[in-house]
């Protein structure tokens, strides 16, 4: 198998933010926060 096809198994903790609503929830607002961010950069440029 080449090295470049390697695909590494998921930690434990990995595995466990995953499914942990919390940090998804967490994740998810710091995620659309910077696309509102880049989009008002773009309306303000245009």
């Amino acid at each position: 198998m080449k090295s470049s096809a390697y695909a590494t198994k998921p930690t434990r903790v990995t595995r466990w933010l995953r499914v942990f609503i919390p940090w998804q929830v967490i994740r998810f607002i710091v995620l659309n926060w910077k696309i509102i961010q880049i989009t008002r950069r773009n309306e303000h440029l245009s």
